[in-house]
C-alpha cells in the first residue's frame, strides 16, 4: 500500500495545504496554485465584471482543497467557493453571493462557510447548498461579521457570537450577548 502511495504521488503531484499558495489570475480567469515546486492552473468561471478584492484563503478538507476568493464589482462584493482536487481540478464552484468571507470550517463531508448578511452549509463533495441563510445583516438582533470564526458547539454550528444554527434542521438560534 505504502509503495503504491508513494508511486501515484511521484507520478501525480499533490498539492499540500503546507505550501500552498493562490492567486487570482484576472486576465486569464483562473486559479493560480502553487504547491513546492508544482503549478496548477484552475479555471474558475468567474464572470469578466468581477475582480479579486481581499485575501484569498484555502482550507484543507479530507481530499480536497477549498479555496476561498473574494471578489468584487464595481460597487458590490461577493465570494466564491472552489473546491479542488489535491491535483488541482476543480470540483464545484459556489458563489456565496456576500462580502468579508470567514474562513469556512471543514467538518465531516460539510462546508460551513459565511460572510456578513449570509451563512450556509454545503456538501464537500458537490457543492450544492443543504441549507442557506441570507438577509442577517438586516434583522436587527441577529448580525454575522464575515470575519469571525465558525466553530461547532453540539448540535449547532456557531456563526459569530450571536448566531447559531442547528446543523441538521438549519434552524436560526439567536444568542444573546
Amino acid at each position: 500500500m505504502f509503495i503504491l502511495i508513494l508511486c501515484v504521488s511521484l507520478f501525480f503531484p499533490l498539492i499540500t495545504l503546507a505550501d500552498v499558495k493562490v492567486d487570482f489570475v484576472a486576465k486569464a480567469r483562473e486559479l493560480s496554485v502553487t504547491s513546492g515546486s508544482m503549478q496548477f492552473k484552475v479555471p474558475t468561471d468567474v464572470p469578466d465584471n468581477l475582480f479579486a478584492d481581499g485575501e484569498i484563503v484555502a482550507v484543507e478538507a479530507k481530499n480536497h482543497i477549498v479555496v476561498v476568493l473574494p471578489l468584487s464589482y464595481g460597487e458590490g462584493s461577493t465570494t466564491y467557493l472552489f473546491a479542488l482536487t489535491r491535483m488541482g481540478k476543480k470540483l464545484w464552484h459556489y458563489d456565496l453571493n456576500g462580502f468579508n468571507p470567514a474562513i469556512p470550517l471543514v467538518d465531516g463531508n460539510y462546508v460551513y462557510t459565511g460572510a456578513i448578511g449570509v451563512v450556509a452549509k454545503l456538501s464537500l463533495e458537490t457543492g450544492k447548498e443543504v441549507w442557506k441563510h441570507t438577509g442577517l445583516n438586516e434583522r436587527r438582533s441577529i448580525s454575522y461579521e464575515g470575519s469571525d470564526k465558525i466553530r461547532r458547539e453540539g448540535p449547532w454550528v456557531v456563526f459569530a457570537n450571536n448566531l447559531k444554527v442547528n446543523d441538521k434542521t438549519g434552524k436560526i438560534r439567536k444568542v444573546l450577548q
